[in-house]
């Protein structure tokens, strides 16, 4: 089965039968989580979650108990659900490994077993022994990367959802709001929500949302960045104060800094 992204799997999920494994990745941990909300309230019916759904800690997973439960049959349902977070594909023991493909090669039909990254990313180019398990998941499941969305995606989700609220937004200030508050959508609907509780409703302006919202540390460096190239010190000098005042490690912004000079570098090569 081809990899999918949140919106190929979200259909998928609507439309189709589910599979006895996923893989269910990427940096956009809201859509990821929206992704095994939706599945795991497509398969477990309510009320029997008790016994047909299991969750457990990837870093304290005995591999042992993992295959156990998923050869036992669901109860008074069709599926019983086995979700695992942040299983470290690279390091798991040799025993483990062999135990996890074997349950990879032979899955059982009544069972769908979810391998969930909220917190860790597997890589496959890194590590061959990841992606020989990723390809034994694809072949009999679904292996799906959820990256965050496009600056012009984002702006139109912020626009939908301004516009359900009973208020407005130009797609110049929604892309404006996506470059000031971040491309994490967690933060951008909090962020979006905070503005229509204060607006209510009609027209939102930039001063609104410069207002209202929380400025992220890589959009405040970029100005930092601009204002150091710009030859205006006594700006540069305010950001940082800023900066300092809200506590930001100075080692954090300094990361931040090298890389926006990095990427100002490559666009002006």
């Amino acid at each position: 089965m081809p990899r999918m992204n949140d919106v190929t799997l979200l259909r998928a999920i609507r439309e189709q039968p589910p599979t006895p494994v996923y893989l269910i990745y990427g940096s956009e941990t809201y859509y990821s989580g929206v992704c095994l909300d939706r599945l795991l309230g497509k398969l477990v019916k309510k009320g029997t979650e008790s016994f047909n759904l299991r969750r457990y800690d990837g870093e304290t997973l005995d591999m042992t108990a993992l295959r156990n439960e998923c050869e036992s049959l669901p109860l008074m349902a069709d599926y019983k659900c086995v979700v695992v977070t942040d299983l470290n594909l690279a390091s798991l023991s040799e025993p483990a490994r062999r135990t996890l493909e074997g349950i990879l090669d032979d899955p059982n039909p009544s069972t769908v077993l979810i391998f969930y990254m909220k917190a860790y990313e597997p890589q496959p180019k890194k590590s061959a022994k990841v992606k020989k398990l990723m390809e034994k998941i694809e072949k009999v499941g679904v292996v799906a990367e959820i990256n965050p969305k496009t600056r012009g995606e984002l702006s139109k989700i912020l626009r939908q959802k301004f516009q359900k609220a009973g208020c407005e937004i130009s797609p110049a200030f929604a892309g404006f709001m996506v470059d000031r508050c971040g491309s994490g959508m967690e933060m951008l609907l909090q962020e979006a929500d905070k503005l229509i509780a204060y607006k209510r409703q009609g027209e939102i302006t930039k001063a609104d949302i410069e207002l209202i919202t929380h400025k992220t540390l890589e959009s405040t460096v970029y100005d930092l960045t601009r204002a150091l190239f710009g030859s205006r010190p006594e700006t540069a000098f305010q950001i940082l104060q800023d900066l300092f005042a809200e506590r930001e490690e100075p080692m954090r912004i300094l990361s931040v800094l090298s890389s926006s000079v990095l990427d100002l570098y490559r666009a002006k090569a």
